[in-house]
């Protein structure tokens, strides 16, 4: 997975290209019906290959903890057998992260997500979806051809080191993007940030995330957005 930007003179605009190249093996281990019916259909491994263009709009104030600002980004992905992969789909995604400092400290976060799927074979290896990704929710548990999430984090700056978090996040997953958040999935959690690297403002640390079938500790850098 690669990815190349070029700023547009001195403004806050990128453009740029990306690549994906991904196998994987497919199998459903503890079922032999559904895991003969998908070697049948899919065969025993997949092989996704994609070009994309990329235009991002970056004004934060900083690449690892972000304290003011806003973060825009668009991508068009086209899948296809002429890149090398077995399977042909186009891949829209739509992002979007804004930074408000409240007072010195106190920070709001407010970010947003879309996907869908275009252009699709009738047969697609089961992680081509999209999925919502929220803390507290696992990967690819809830996968559709279109899929938001929207999400909201308050940051406390305790002391110049450390700082306490909570946050909430809502998603949906569905076929086709007029039926998103008529069944949503929400999550909630909070956490802590450890300032590791003053001079570039690297924060480390842990959150912990509900949602009403499960919950899950993470290990990250970054804001977690």
């Amino acid at each position: 997975m690669q990815k190349l930007l070029f700023r547009l003179g001195d403004s806050a605009m990128f453009l740029g290209a990306s690549q994906f190249w991904a196998k994987m093996d497919i199998s459903a281990k503890n079922n032999q019906l559904v895991d003969s019916l998908w070697k049948r259909v899919l065969g025993d491994s997949s092989t996704s290959s994609a070009m994309g263009i990329v235009a991002e709009y970056d004004t934060t104030d900083n690449f690892f903890w972000p304290g003011r600002g806003v973060s825009l980004s668009g991508e068009y992905q086209f899948y296809g057998k002429q890149l090398g992969g077995d399977y042909r789909y186009d891949l829209l995604t739509l992002d979007g992260k804004v930074f408000l400092p409240l007072n010195p400290t106190w920070t709001l976060s407010l970010a947003g997500d879309y996907q869908t799927l275009s252009n699709q074979d009738k047969y697609l290896p089961p992680m081509a979806r999209p999925y919502i990704e929220l803390r507290g929710i696992s990967r690819y548990r809830y996968q559709g051809d279109a899929v938001s999430t929207v999400q909201a984090q308050l940051a406390w700056q305790v002391t110049p080191r450390w700082i306490l978090q909570g946050f909430i996040g809502a998603g949906s997953a569905a076929d086709n993007t007029s039926d998103l958040y008529r069944d949503v999935q929400v999550a909630w959690g909070s956490g802590f940030r450890y300032l590791i690297a003053r001079e570039y403002g690297l924060r480390t640390g842990i959150d912990i995330a509900f949602s009403d079938n499960e919950q899950a500790v993470y290990f990250n850098v970054g804001s977690g957005l």
